[in-house]
């Protein structure tokens, strides 16, 4: 009897030993930023100023009312501040929040694509034909739109000599040179000079004592046209030489020319030797010699005055015209 006693209190003992453990509820993210702030001791509207968060946000994420809140990307963004601010990881705080709004992350999915059958290509002379036709219908295209487009556009025009637009100078002559578009004309005070194919163009234009005013244009082919102006002042002295007079001539033929009212291009030749081509401007005179003969070509006949010998021999031909003459020791003897 004793014995058994003495077994029920010892299994009583037994069963009545045990521990008891405290259970702890998980905090929920709203109360773990709610605390956090506390912790800081600031109210919401103290973390609204420092985080420019409405307060009403703040008050919405530490009850966990995310229906008030404005879309996820908001939401996230909210989290990611206060969290950055009241100690916390930003991942952290972001995973608790999909954790416990039930957010899956969904996996990408690898797809794997199918084999692709080839059809097998077969060159016939219809496909051939058809295919050199597009070309050329492009190519066609192709070469009218460059150039529509280059004749729609207004032709360069560069004046490489004289370097400067505005010049003084003692010489008589001076020189242009320049470059255009190939195909495009170039003239000197109305008068058209001659241009390469590649565009390049040079000529001397005889000067007058004092201010000249030298106008140079391109002309394309429809029309455009460019135009650079140049300030010439010459200064040099005239020389006063008896009309048909040259200096140092004792014998033969002496010519001097005088340009009015319009420039005029001019080519002079003396004895088979080139003495001048270019353009006189208006108001110009020159003095020319030779043994025996003299070539005269102009653009403007009605613009060249000639005396020859002392002797006016009158305008070269009508206004506009493109004359060429020649002047022999036997002319003159004839006029005599």
């Amino acid at each position: 009897m004793d014995c058994h006693f003495d077994f029920c209190i010892l299994q009583f003992e037994f069963t009545m030993k045990f521990t008891t453990k405290k259970i702890t509820r998980r905090l929920t993210l709203g109360e773990r930023l709610k605390r956090a702030r506390r912790r800081k001791k600031l109210s919401i509207e103290e973390l609204e100023a420092i985080t420019k968060i409405k307060s009403n946000y703040i008050a919405a994420l530490e009850s966990d009312n995310y229906k008030v809140l404005p879309s996820e990307v908001y939401i996230k963004g909210f989290l990611q501040t206060l969290a950055s601010y009241l100690g916390f990881d930003p991942a952290d705080i972001l995973h608790h929040y999909r954790r416990q709004r039930g957010e899956k992350l969904k996996k990408k999915k690898i797809r794997f694509f199918k084999g692709v059958k080839l059809r097998r290509f077969v060159l016939t002379t219809r496909g051939l034909l058809i295919g050199l036709l597009v070309l050329f219908l492009l190519g066609l295209g192709g070469y009218l739109w460059y150039q529509v487009s280059g004749f729609a556009a207004t032709p360069k025009l560069t004046i490489d000599e004289p370097s400067t637009t505005d010049l003084v100078t003692k010489d008589e002559t001076l020189k242009i040179a320049g470059r255009t578009d190939p195909g495009a004309s170039v003239a000197i005070n109305s008068q058209p000079i001659n241009v390469d194919l590649e565009g390049k163009f040079a000529e001397k234009v005889e000067l007058k004592s004092g201010l000249n005013n030298i106008e140079i244009v391109s002309h394309n082919k429809i029309g455009r046209e460019r135009k650079v102006l140049l300030s010439i002042l010459a200064n040099f002295q005239e020389t006063n030489l008896a009309q048909g007079e040259v200096a140092g001539a004792t014998s033969g033929l002496s010519l001097t020319l005088e340009i009015s009212p319009d420039p005029c291009w001019l080519s002079i030749e003396a004895d088979g030797e080139n003495l001048f081509q270019g353009v006189m401007l208006a108001k110009t005179k020159r003095n020319f010699a030779a043994k025996k003969e003299i070539n005269i070509t102009s653009a403007n006949a009605g613009s060249v005055h000639l005396y020859l010998n002392g002797e006016d021999l009158g305008l070269m031909g009508e206004p506009g015209e493109r004359k060429s003459i020649k002047l022999t020791t036997a002319n003159l003897k004839a006029s005599q």
